[in-house]
């Protein structure tokens, strides 16, 4: 009687391919073995010891470390804004080349579609400097969130004018999608008031 063997696929034929698996070295098994006595550890020390052989990293032995060693100075200010920020040559320069129509309104909108922010700019948005004055001669009517008392003065000498508006979380989201706010903009903390002429305003009537 034949015995015909099976060679249909089944996990219990799943093997490793040859030589892609090494054995465990199972130390301290005599001389002979070439990991006996030592195991392989070398001398006596820490690096022989079984747990944390290696110290931790910037650990030097006892002595002062280095980051102890050097001083310190500064912080970093967890309520800080970092505004995005826009150079009026650089608003010259998309005008000229036709990316931007000095003859509209401006905002944060229009910029990022002219490629001078990203378009997923966020909170608290972009802030307009003064850089490349010298050369920017061009009427433009602006609304922004932030704006140098610099960047002020010059498009105002060119006959144009910039509108400091503030707009919260949400709105800006808003604006940034859509193009325009239409819900509620939001009021600036107390220590935002300064920038924002329209707060100013209405608090003083």
């Amino acid at each position: 009687m034949s015995v015909v063997r099976s060679t249909a696929f089944s996990l219990n034929r799943l093997v490793p391919n040859e030589g892609s698996h090494a054995g465990r070295m199972r130390v301290g098994r005599g001389m002979g073995s070439g990991k006996g006595k030592q195991c392989g550890r070398g001398g006596k020390g820490q690096t022989a010891r079984v747990g944390r052989s290696k110290p931790r990293i910037g650990f030097e032995g006892g002595q002062t470390p280095l980051f102890k060693r050097v001083g310190k100075f500064g912080f970093d200010n967890p309520t800080r804004l970092e505004y995005v920020p826009v150079n009026l040559g650089d608003i010259k320069v998309a005008i000229s080349r036709g990316r931007l129509d000095d003859t509209k309104p401006i905002n944060q909108y229009t910029l990022a579609q002219a490629g001078l922010i990203a378009k997923n700019t966020q909170w608290p948005g972009v802030k307009l400097l003064a850089d490349g004055h010298e050369w920017f001669d061009r009427p433009i009517q602006i609304t922004i969130p932030r704006a140098s008392t610099k960047a002020i003065e010059v498009v105002q000498k060119t006959g144009g004018n910039v509108q400091v508006e503030y707009a919260a979380r949400q709105a800006m989201r808003q604006l940034m999608q859509e193009g325009e706010i239409t819900g509620a903009q939001g009021t600036p903390v107390p220590s935002m008031q300064q920038y924002y002429a329209g707060v100013q305003a209405s608090k003083s009537a």
